[in-house]
This record gives C-alpha cells, sequence and structure tokens, in this order.
C-alpha cells in the first residue's frame, strides 16, 4: 500500500495504483485507462478516462468531461492483503457517491 499518489499530464495510458491509504490526485490526463483503490479520488482537468475505482470516501471530480465510473475489477497478486493491510472493506465501495465541483444544471460529467 502507498500514502499518497499524484498522476499528472498522461495521455493514452493504464495505470493501476493499489491501495492508497490516503488521496490520489489525478490531474491533466486524457484517453487513460485507471483502476484505483484508494481512500479518497480527487481529479482535475481529465478528459475520455474510465475508472475502475474502489473509493472509502466520495471521489471527487472537477473540470473534466467524458469520464467513465465502475466498480473496482482488477486482481493482481497480493491485492486481498493490500486490501486488508489498508483496512479497506470491500463491501463499503463508495465508487458511484461521486461529488463534482463544476457540475452544471441537467448534465454529468461522467
Amino acid at each position: 500500500p502507498t500514502a499518497q499518489v499524484f498522476v499528472d499530464f498522461c495521455k493514452n495510458c493504464r495505470i493501476l495504483i493499489a491501495p492508497c491509504q490516503s488521496s490520489a490526485f489525478i490531474r491533466d490526463c486524457e484517453d487513460c485507462t485507471f483502476w484505483v483503490a484508494v481512500q479518497q479520488l480527487r481529479t482535475n482537468n481529465l478528459k475520455r478516462c474510465s475508472f475502475q475505482l474502489y473509493s472509502k470516501t466520495a471521489p471527487i471530480i472537477e473540470t473534466s468531461y467524458d469520464l467513465e465510473i465502475g466498480p473496482w475489477c482488477a486482481c493482481y497478486p497480493d491485492a486481498k492483503r493490500h486490501f486488508e493491510e489498508s483496512k479497506f472493506d470491500v463491501q463499503k465501495n463508495l465508487w458511484n457517491a461521486i461529488f463534482d465541483f463544476s457540475g452544471e444544471k441537467g448534465k454529468a460529467h461522467w
């Protein structure tokens, strides 16, 4: 498990972030696919990215467009142990409790 993660200026990438015990900040990325397990997800200025997400708190998106967000679906060696060490309860995934800071009436950015 990691303490904090920053991902900036990626294009056409596939990125897996194993359990992060604090925040993951993902900014200025385009056309990427992310698998993220995190205490808190914060995004800013993303375009056409997809997320398979485990989040202990409501994910926050800001000035991001055409996002696809679904529940965590990744598997890798030691994943179960990493989730347990981080005290992430797979039954309490808030992947769909999204807070959009730049929300527009009648339009979702995901």
